[in-house]
C-alpha cells in the first residue's frame, strides 16, 4: 500500500462505461483466461461481476497517484463491476496462492478466534470474550 506514489496503470474501458485502473502486470479475466492487463486490447472480453462479459473499448496508459494491492481469500476481487485477479506477473497465480495458503489459514483461524469475537461481542468487562493464551491483556490498548 503507498497513497501517495505516482504509478503508471493500464485503464481499461468497458463499452458500457465501466473503468478500471491496474497495474500492467495485474491479471484479470479475458474470454475466461488470466491475462495480464498489459496486454488487454480492445475488442478483448473481460468478466464483469454479474458473470457476463463486457468488451473493452478502450486501453490506455494513465499515471495515477496511490498503488494497492489487496489479497482475497481465494485470489480474485470485483473492481467497478470487472473481475479481476489479486495476483500479477511476479509470480505465477498457482504458485503465488499456494504460498498464501499458511496467511489465510492464520486469518481464518484468527478471525474466528480473536477478531470474530471482537467484532460480534467488544472487548469490554463482562463482554464473555476469553483472550486466547497467546495475548497479553497487558499488550492490547
Amino acid at each position: 500500500r503507498d497513497p501517495h506514489s505516482n504509478s503508471r496503470f493500464v485503464e481499461l474501458v468497458t463499452e458500457d462505461g465501466n473503468t478500471l485502473q491496474l497495474s500492467g502486470s495485474h491479471f484479470i479475466y479475458v474470454d475466461n483466461k488470466l491475462v495480464a492487463a498489459r496486454h488487454v486490447q480492445p475488442g478483448d472480453r473481460v468478466t464483469t461481476a454479474m458473470g457476463t462479459e463486457a468488451v473493452i473499448a478502450q486501453a490506455r496508459m494513465v499515471y495515477v497517484k496511490g498503488k494497492y494491492n489487496p489479497h482475497t481469500l481465494h485470489g480474485d476481487i470485483v473492481v467497478n463491476g470487472i473481475v479481476c485477479s489479486t495476483y500479477t506477473e511476479a509470480m505465477h497465480p498457482v504458485l503465488a496462492h499456494m504460498m498464501l495458503g499458511p496467511i489465510r489459514l492464520a486469518y481464518r483461524v484468527m478471525y474466528k478466534n480473536v477478531l470474530g469475537g471482537i467484532l460480534e461481542n467488544g472487548v469490554g468487562v463482562g463482554s464473555g470474550f476469553k483472550w486466547p493464551w497467546f495475548v497479553s491483556m497487558s499488550s492490547v490498548h
